[in-house]
């Protein structure tokens, strides 16, 4: 018996390649989707993670906003009145 691709060895080492290409394939399917399953996993939770914490900054970020904007007083935001332009934002196009 030769291990060539070309070789006529018949219709037994076919179903015999076939039973154990079979049997492998069903012991070994369950581990690899297994290992996929968790790769997956894990991978959601670490982006889940940044996604927490993105957001908690964020929250910090707008509350420090929200104190620093209450501490600043009414003249401190685009159009009021120690600002150099309207207070709808456009730019004057005569003095």
């Amino acid at each position: 018996m030769t291990w060539m691709a070309a070789a006529g060895g018949g219709y037994g080492d076919f179903v015999a390649g076939l039973v154990i290409g079979a049997a492998l394939g069903f012991l070994v399917g369950p581990g690899v989707r297994s290992r996929l399953a968790w790769r997956e996993w894990t991978e959601a939770s670490r982006r889940a993670r940044l996604t927490d914490e993105v957001l908690a900054r964020m929250d910090e970020a707008s509350e420090e906003l929200v104190e620093g904007e209450r501490g600043a007083g009414p003249s401190a935001g685009p159009g009021s009145s120690t600002s150099n332009g309207p207070a709808d934002g456009r730019i004057p196009t005569s003095p």
